[in-house]
């Protein structure tokens, strides 16, 4: 048996170590409460700092100013223009790309020889296919009529442009006989040119736009879609022109429909010789051509006709359209014998070829052979 004494000693070692236990308990809840606030006091601190990053962000766009547009692209244009080399006199520097371009032609007329006959009968036969197909296009809507040239090269140009061409046809495929919807891009307030040519008469330009207000009225992919459905041609004020891409975004440059730059202001100087000061006329010329924007190839696409038109326009168009973009093409460092194949189709039909040549590769395999 336990006596008292020994029941005594037990008691208070038993007292002593739940004493402890309760000493290391309250240590450790004090621990975890110091851990607690600390960690509080840490995430304080990281968003007092984020708070005041905030703040700095919000008074330094606060302190940015709101770039014009115009100047903007003024001064891209500066930068670009430092790293070219610099053009004294304009128009003599147009004469003389003139001169080059009309070289070409003459060389392109001589070099790659057409068959008015193989012509007609492809163009007879893809109007055969249009019309054949009209129904089923209807129901697509898809009611493109026009007929394209296909120039497929052996080589890629060493060097390129987006920028749209102008290239002229003898018979307009654009125009009030076609119900031609034109829309004109301009710097900012609109209104400035829309008094400017209120009273010009100018069927085919349907609407003026300001450079804020294509983001501001088609916001969306969609709404850009509609607006690119919406007329047949875009053109540009030469001033933003640099700054068009971005409200107009993928839409228009993924479909190669890129504005054209045109002069707000006046006829331009190098054009004064046909137009004089006849701004109307500048204007209303502008449905005279094509548009094509060459991009790095091999194959370039460009509209030419229409299959309502008849036959003989047709043929002299694809004829036209072939000899007066070969030669921009030939300005990339891209020679005739370069220029593998020449097709023409319709937006729906297969591609039908009205000229072939071998490569120099290939003609010194068959003789080899």
């Amino acid at each position: 048996m336990v006596d008292k004494k020994q029941f005594q000693k037990l008691l208070a070692e038993k007292q002593t170590k739940d004493d402890k236990k309760k000493e290391k308990r309250a240590e450790l809840k004090t621990q975890k409460l110091e851990d607690i606030k600390k960690k509080l006091g840490q995430a304080k601190e990281r968003k007092a700092k984020k708070m005041t990053k905030q703040e700095k962000m919000i008074l330094k766009s606060k302190a940015i100013k709101k770039v014009d547009p115009v100047k903007a692209a003024e001064e891209k244009k500066k930068k670009i223009s430092s790293t070219k080399p610099k053009v004294d006199d304009y128009a003599a520097f147009v004469n003389a790309e003139n001169h080059l371009y009309n070289q070409l032609r003459k060389r392109t007329i001589q070099k790659i020889k057409l068959d008015k006959e193989l012509i007609k009968k492809a163009a007879k036969s893809l109007i055969k296919y249009h019309q054949g197909h009209k129904k089923q296009n209807d129901l697509l809507d898809q009611d493109d009529d026009f007929i394209y040239i296909e120039i497929v090269l052996s080589k890629i140009p060493e060097e390129y442009s987006i920028r749209p061409l102008q290239i002229s046809l003898p018979v307009p495929i654009y125009g009030a006989e076609q119900s031609s919807k034109f829309c004109i891009f301009t710097k900012d307030p609109q209104r400035e040119y829309k008094d400017k040519i209120k009273n010009l008469d100018i069927p085919n330009i349907a609407r003026v736009m300001g450079y804020s207000k294509i983001d501001k009225k088609f916001p969306t992919y969609k709404d850009k879609l509609k607006l690119f459905y919406s007329y047949d041609l875009f053109f540009v004020d030469y001033s933003i022109y640099e700054l068009i891409r971005k409200p107009t975004g993928k839409v228009f440059y993924e479909r190669k429909k890129i504005p054209f730059p045109i002069n707000c202001k006046e006829v331009p100087a190098d054009q004064k010789e046909k137009f004089g000061d006849d701004y109307q006329a500048y204007l209303n010329d502008l449905a005279n051509y094509t548009y094509f924007s060459m991009g790095n190839g091999p194959v370039y696409t460009i509209k030419v006709a229409r299959t309502n038109m008849n036959i003989k326009d047709i043929v002299k168009n694809i004829i036209h359209g072939i000899y007066n973009t070969v030669p921009h093409l030939l300005k990339q460092k891209i020679k005739h014998n370069r220029v593998r194949q020449v097709n023409i189709k319709t937006f729906n039909s297969i591609s039908l070829p009205i000229f072939n040549q071998l490569t120099e590769e290939e003609k010194s395999s068959v003789i080899t052979e």
